[in-house]
């Protein structure tokens, strides 16, 4: 019972370093999956999403999310006499997810009421409009392309292949009530092995954003140190004894003989002033550093063909790296 470590055949003896790290990290995700919603790389809380407004407060039909990146490495430290001594550390880090809340039906309705018979003229618009696009379902984070525009059917009428079940059936089955379960068309997407998937509309958005809501990403969707501070305390309590539902360990990372410690390590960090930055020529003030996408718009890109441009590569890497491992990454 219980989790044991697993050695190739014809091995004796602990895995190597990187198959031991690759293990923890493995056992890392699935503790926060036990908690949180795996979306890409990254892990969210569901119920914390922050709507996007301007700064007048206008609402930009979008939801932000706290994106919670972590991972583990090995720290060797060269204070200690006996330099093959490791130590595990976890690493955090927050970043955002964006979810547009303007779902494809709401989009459909604008072309005609999803709840009408549709004339071939407008469904044809719609499927020109979708078809190929990506889009995400709400419900597991999940990106999708559009392959078709199901206008025969609606989650009530199309059964799901291989059950004796409505699509919405076999949604309300999984805990979602559909809102509209009469109203087409259906959102063909492809799953594994393309494998075409049937969707509700209701359920699925576009991942494009306006151009006005991208340029304001950074003043909306960005996070201040406390705010990443914060975080790595909340993750830490997500990955303590009896946080994870795993069984009779209290949790999977303490079942496997992994606890982490309440302080933190300390870094020696330089913190690096601002660049000049220019935008069409014209440099933009500092007043306007925190916001400057918008002056990109009038920026002109044109190169003449003749002429070369000479670009200074800089590598940012840890103390502790080999010079011969930091110059084969330069020289690429």
């Amino acid at each position: 019972a219980g989790h044991q470590p697993v050695y190739p055949p014809k091995t004796d003896g602990p895995a190597m370093l990187e198959t031991f790290l690759a293990y923890c990290n493995t056992a890392l995700q699935r503790a926060m999956g036990e908690r949180l919603r795996k979306w890409g790389d990254e892990y969210i809380n569901e119920d914390r999403a922050i709507k996007g407004q301007s700064r007048d407060g206008r609402d930009l039909g979008i939801d932000i999310f706290e994106a919670y990146s972590c991972k583990f490495g090995i720290l060797r430290r060269n204070e200690v006499k006996d330099a093959s001594k490791a130590r595990l550390i976890l690493t955090v880090d927050l970043r955002a997810k964006i979810m547009r809340t303007v779902t494809v039906l709401d989009v459909l309705n604008n072309i005609q009421s999803t709840d009408s018979n549709w004339s071939q003229q407008n469904q044809s618009r719609a499927k020109r409009q979708w078809i190929g696009e990506r889009v995400m379902y709400t419900r597991e984070k999940k990106g999708y392309t559009v392959v078709g525009l199901d206008f025969d059917n609606s989650p009530r009428s199309l059964p799901v292949p291989e059950k004796s079940i409505s699509h919405e059936e076999y949604f309300k089955s999984k805990g979602i009530t559909l809102k509209y379960p009469d109203h087409v068309p259906m959102i063909v997407v492809l799953g594994r092995q393309d494998r075409e998937i049937f969707l509700p509309a209701e359920l699925v958005t576009g991942t494009e954003l306006d151009t006005s809501v991208r340029e304001q990403l950074p003043m909306i969707a960005s996070f201040k140190p406390e705010t990443r501070n914060k975080a790595i305390d909340q993750v830490r309590d997500y990955l303590v004894p009896a946080a994870q539902s795993t069984r009779n360990a209290g949790g999977l990372l303490p079942a496997l003989g992994i606890r982490l410690e309440s302080s933190r390590l300390p870094v020696a960090a330089k913190i690096l002033g601002m660049p000049s930055l220019v935008a069409a020529g014209v440099p933009v003030p500092a007043r306007n550093a925190e916001n400057w996408a918008p002056l990109l718009s009038k920026s002109n890109f044109r190169v003449a063909a003749n002429n070369g441009t000479t670009l200074n590569v800089v590598v940012f890497h840890n103390s502790m790296l080999r010079t011969s491992d930091v110059t084969s990454v330069y020289n690429r």
